[in-house]
């Protein structure tokens, strides 16, 4: 795991840090990936590569924003607090 962390993190990083996490959203490729690695390696390398602070925002909170999952209401006050506590 620690090669996918290398390899991930300054892509990771760069996100993070250009947009906030109330725009970025973990995402995979799988089931392609699967030819290089595996899902679970692939999920635990961005969980710790992303601050505990930011883990809502960016594993739960933007996609269901994005994908209408929540009462918007919901969401937003999430993100609003999220970018609070990062900044």
């Amino acid at each position: 795991m620690i090669g996918a962390q290398r390899a991930f993190r300054p892509i990771v990083e760069t996100c993070l840090d250009q947009f906030s996490p109330s725009r970025v959203m973990f995402g995979s490729n799988f089931p392609v990936d699967k030819l290089y690695s595996n899902y679970a390696t692939l999920a635990h390398a961005h969980r710790d590569l992303v601050p505990r602070e930011m883990h809502q925002a960016v594993f739960n909170d933007t996609a269901a924003d994005f994908y209408s999952m929540f009462p918007w209401g919901v969401v937003r006050q999430n993100r609003l607090e999220t970018d609070k506590a990062v900044s």
